[in-house]
């Protein structure tokens, strides 16, 4: 009989990183799922976590190109951190890259200046917003594609 070397668990902050979303993540899937319907749709984790999430907003007129917008929610105390660590995986064609800060971040003066500023020369594209200016813009474009909400 062969006795094990060692037991390994999984700890909550490594199980949270990387499976379970976290509370920004998940109130913003939450709020876009309760809009999806006949003119959007949300894919979660989208080509294997590149993104927390692609909103598609299906086209109007026949023929015509759906528009999906690429989206990480991110909640880090530091902006350069944030910044210095971020990609932006190219795998989900995407209209537009958006980094989605929570509210609270904004209480910190400076943040989405210092984020911006810093996010320069290491990526380009990418938009940052927080929570609430995103979740009124999916429900404008929404509206523009035909949603009735």
């Amino acid at each position: 009989m062969v006795c094990l070397g060692g037991y390994w668990t999984q700890h909550r902050a490594t199980r949270q990183f990387f499976h379970d979303p976290g509370l920004l993540e998940g109130r913003l899937l939450d709020q876009v799922r309760e809009m999806a319907h006949e003119c959007l749709s949300v894919e979660d984790w989208p080509c294997l976590d590149a993104w927390d999430m692609a909103v598609t907003f299906k086209a109007k007129e026949p023929g015509a190109e759906a528009e999906c917008w690429a989206v990480d929610a991110k909640d880090c105390s530091s902006p350069a951190l944030l910044a210095r660590g971020f990609r932006c995986d190219p795998r989900v064609p995407a209209r537009r890259h958006i980094i989605v800060i929570p509210m609270h971040r904004l209480r910190t003066p400076g943040y989405c200046a210092d984020l911006e500023r810093e996010l320069q020369g290491r990526v380009s594209g990418v938009e940052v917003l927080d929570e609430k200016t995103f979740l009124r813009q999916v429900t404008v474009r929404a509206r523009q594609a035909g949603g009735t909400r």
